[in-house]
């Protein structure tokens, strides 16, 4: 299988992390880019200070962006991608909880020969079918795209059709103007649709999700993602 850069974003989980590495070598990555930041209180920065203890450790090559501000997880995704995105045209991106399972590689390799003719997203971790990115791979061109367009400044008209109606869409962008979505994983899936962004799916799941917690709605930035959220609206009109 061909090299590939691997991008990890990494926050607060030391052991996960360590599993994510053990499970990346079978990819023999080109290069690890590490992107990390700052947490909003001491206990948890206790936390971050051991993950960069363990990326000081790794001995292969790396390049590690590090921020002093906490973050949280969808600017920090965005920040990340950003910079690959500046330095690689095609890369793998992992979250610090996704562990690749054994022998994936030369199926993996057969996908990414299809996103070097295709562009696009690969997806390879459970429930690549809907907006959830628990293993995937990208192109500079796709990130560049998908982080560049915001959902909500888009024509009502074009965004419309990939909703059940005009009030799911209508609940689903107030929803994302007060930040109650979850965070940047349900953007990139409709604006993948809205895009038109070539979305190419595994016939297996290759990955496995060991997060013990989520730094989601634990970091103070994005406190308001969640899953379960909902507005509400009577007779077509929002009141809550």
């Amino acid at each position: 299988m061909k090299k590939y850069p691997v991008l990890i974003l990494a926050y607060r989980r030391v052991v996960e992390l360590q599993a994510t590495l053990d499970a990346l070598e079978q990819l023999n990555p080109s290069i690890v880019y590490f992107h990390i930041h700052d947490a909003p209180n001491e206990e948890h920065q206790k936390e971050v200070n051991e993950v960069k203890k363990l990326i000081s450790l790794y001995k292969k090559p790396k390049e590690v962006k590090y921020s002093k501000e906490p973050l949280g997880v969808r600017a920090s995704c965005y920040t990340a991608l950003e910079w690959i995105a500046s330095k690689e045209e095609i890369f793998f991106v992992f979250e610090d909880d996704i562990v690749l399972k054994k022998s994936s590689s030369a199926k993996i390799g057969k996908l990414m020969d299809r996103l070097e003719k295709e562009d696009g997203v690969v997806k390879f971790g459970e429930n690549r079918e809907r907006p959830v990115y628990w293993g995937w791979a990208t192109t500079a061109n796709s990130v560049k795209r998908l982080i560049a367009t915001n959902i909500i400044d888009m024509d009502a008209e074009v965004v419309m059709p990939y909703f059940e109606s005009r009030l799911h869409y209508k609940g689903m962008m107030e929803l994302y103007k007060r930040r109650m979505t979850q965070a940047w994983d349900d953007e990139f899936g409709m604006l993948s649709k809205v895009l038109g962004i070539n979305e190419i799916l595994s016939e297996e799941t290759l990955t496995d999700h060991i997060g013990v917690f989520s730094t989601r709605v634990e970091n103070g930035i994005d406190e308001g993602f969640g899953m379960n959220t909902h507005v509400m609206f009577r007779n077509g009109k929002l009141v809550d």
